[in-house]
């Protein structure tokens, strides 16, 4: 990549099809290596951050990505590693731990559903905080 070029965020295929449809596709910025750091001071959006990137493992299950809901599963632990401390002793907490590793196991199990449902719940206990 050149000076002064940005690498642009990709979208995967269930995007391509919303772009073509006319709607807005979901970004996948994992994949164009745009990842938040873990160990870094929790800010004022990861939450909101951590619920796109839930609702994003959502789009990938259903454009059956399998490899897009690891990278979100990957890309959701390092949010909640930098933000997990800011909610420490609430019940959204051992919440959201036990669906991030549901997460984590169904994606790496490739059961899709299964990935969808933790990401449903990761939504509505961030709600709940």
């Amino acid at each position: 990549m050149g000076a002064g070029r940005v690498a642009r965020p990709e979208v995967g295929a269930g995007g391509r099809a919303q772009a073509r449809r006319g709607e807005q596709p979901p970004v996948e910025l994992g994949r164009a290596g745009v990842q938040p750091r873990a160990g870094a001071a929790a800010r004022p959006d990861d939450r909101g951050r951590l619920g796109a990137w839930a609702g994003q493992v959502l789009a990938d299950v259903e454009a059956k990505d399998a490899v897009g809901v690891r990278e979100d599963a990957a890309i959701l632990d390092a949010i909640w590693a930098r933000m997990r401390h800011s909610v420490a002793g609430t019940a959204g907490e051992a919440t959201i731990d036990a669906e991030l590793s549901a997460l984590r196991a169904a994606a790496k199990d490739k059961r899709l559903e299964a990935a969808s449902a933790a990401a449903d719940k990761v939504r509505a206990a961030l709600a709940t905080l």
